[in-house]
């Protein structure tokens, strides 16, 4: 079971934009607290202005940054929504090769309007008047208004990169206890060295690619009902260890290393 730690970002009021800013400092401080305490991932839906060279700001948001990328911590963080407008934005301005900038795109696979240059993202993902789930029975979700914007693909970015993890892990849980009962492993038994592989940066990005991608998009644009649609159909209405089976198929197709 997936564990979120929620942190609270100090805001401030930017009179000249006319609209709330986080602060560099603020935001520094949660990703210190948030590689205290050991996270797999960052989900960062959020940007901030690229502090002042040689700043104090700056250094602090930049030892934060490098301190996750040494502790192996996946770092998802959000286009700026600029359009074509230069974006040089924090986080990901901060180390561009170890976080994966993520976009907004709409429902047919197309970017969102708003969303710069798609050359310069890792992915993009539905991230455009997207609705909550909720049960038929829940009144609260009657209330939701859709929600769009790259931060909305963000966090379903980093929560897509969480379920390829927990996939991994049932696999190699699944050829631990095969090994227990004596069966041999198979050419598609994972093991928990390929759990710590799955966790590194482009480990994740080729795993993410191979959930499959659409050309039309420059292969930005994740398909996922490719691999988790046939999934969830193949699951259904089979036993705990039928359905097992179905997930450490689809966690060896990660494997991609």
């Amino acid at each position: 079971m997936a564990k979120i730690y929620v942190i609270k970002l100090e805001t401030h009021f930017d009179h000249k934009e006319q609209k709330a800013r986080i602060g560099t400092r603020s935001a520094a401080e949660a990703i210190d607290a948030a590689v205290d305490r050991k996270v797999q991932i960052i989900s960062m839906s959020w940007t901030i202005k690229q502090p002042d060279s040689n700043s104090v700001e700056k250094e602090k948001f930049d030892s934060a940054v490098r301190r996750a990328v040494k502790a192996g911590i996946l770092l998802f963080c959000s286009a700026a929504d600029k359009g074509l407008h230069q974006d040089n934005d924090s986080p990901a301005a901060s180390n561009p090769t170890k976080m994966f900038k993520i976009g907004a795109a709409k429902p047919n696979g197309n970017v969102w309007d708003w969303v710069p240059n798609i050359r310069h993202l890792d992915f993009i993902i539905p991230g455009y008047e997207v609705a909550e789930n909720a049960s038929l029975d829940d009144d609260s979700s009657q209330n939701f208004q859709p929600q769009t914007g790259s931060s909305v693909a963000t966090a379903l970015g980093a929560g897509l990169a969480g379920l390829v993890i927990c996939c991994v892990q049932l696999a190699s849980i699944h050829t631990q206890m095969s090994r227990q009962k004596g069966h041999p492993d198979t050419p598609s038994s994972l093991t928990l060295d390929d759990l710590r592989h799955v966790k590194n940066h482009e480990n994740m990005k080729a795993a993410l690619r191979t959930i499959g991608t659409s050309p039309d998009s420059d292969n930005k644009f994740i398909e996922v009902w490719r691999l988790f649609g046939k999934a969830t159909k193949d699951m259904a209405g089979k036993d705990k260890e039928q359905q097992l089976g179905v997930i450490v198929a689809l966690a060896y197709k990660f494997r991609a290393y």
